[in-house]
C-alpha cells in the first residue's frame, strides 16, 4: 500500500480530540507519515470537514482554518480538486453500479482509480471502519 484516501470521518477524528477514534486515527497519520505514505483526499471532503466542523462539532473557526491550511501544507498528502469532468464521471460511475449502496464520496474514490488508471491502488481510511 502506497497511498491511502482519506475521507471526511478520518479527517475528523484525527483533527478533534473527542472524537470516538482520535487515538487510532493520530497513531496512522503518524506511521503514514514515517513510511511515507501518500494520503489522498479532494476539496469536496474538506468542504464537507468544514461544515462537519461547523455542525455538530462545533469547533472554533481559528482551528477550522488550522486544520484545512495543514492539510494543504503538507507535501504527503495530495488534494484532487474534483472538477466537471470528474464529477461527471462519478455519477456515470454510480449509475452502473446500482446494485450498490455507495455515497458520491465512494463513487469519487471509484472514479479516481479509473480516471487515474489501473496502476493506481489506494485503501480508503474511516477509522471505526478501518481500511477498506
Amino acid at each position: 500500500m502506497n497511498e491511502v484516501f482519506a475521507d471526511t470521518s478520518g479527517w475528523a477524528n484525527y483533527f478533534v480530540r473527542t472524537e470516538p477514534f482520535h487515538q487510532d486515527a493520530k497513531e496512522l497519520m503518524q506511521q503514514w507519515y514515517k513510511d511515507k505514505i501518500l494520503v489522498i483526499t479532494t476539496n469536496y471532503i474538506l468542504l464537507e470537514l468544514v461544515a462537519l466542523f461547523m455542525s455538530p462539532l462545533r469547533i472554533p473557526r481559528l482551528k477550522q482554518i488550522q486544520a484545512i491550511e495543514t492539510i494543504k501544507a503538507v507535501d504527503w498528502i495530495e488534494i484532487i480538486h474534483v472538477d466537471k469532468n470528474l464529477d461527471d464521471k462519478t455519477w456515470q460511475f454510480l449509475k452502473e453500479r446500482d446494485d450498490k449502496m455507495w455515497n458520491f464520496t465512494e463513487g469519487k474514490l471509484h472514479a479516481i482509480r479509473i480516471d487515474a488508471g489501473s496502476g493506481k491502488h489506494f485503501q480508503k481510511f474511516s477509522p471505526g471502519i478501518g481500511l477498506g
